[in-house]
């Protein structure tokens, strides 16, 4: 009866350290799936450069519109200067 309680504290033991083993190892390659710093800094800069065209992409719009709202502007004068007579 001793040895049977002896056999199955080992068996538990073992058990024990299998399952810290698994937990380590899962950890260890969660770890390895995650990006490292400097593909993480890569990203940053590439989502910092999209963001830079974009907002050169805007500004550009920006001028367009403006460019066109002047246009409208002048067409709107020089119609009222036609219907005025003047």
């Amino acid at each position: 009866m001793v040895a049977t309680n002896w056999i199955l504290l080992a068996i538990v033991a073992v058990l024990a350290i299998l399952i810290v083993a698994i937990v380590a190892i899962t950890a260890a390659l969660k770890k390895a799936e995650e990006p490292s710093l400097d593909e993480k800094l890569e990203k940053t800069r590439e989502a910092s450069e999209n963001l830079k065209t974009a907002i050169e992409e805007l500004k550009s719009a920006i001028e367009e519109l403006n460019s066109a709202w002047n246009s409208y502007e002048d067409s709107v004068n020089a119609l009222d200067k036609l219907t005025k007579g003047s």
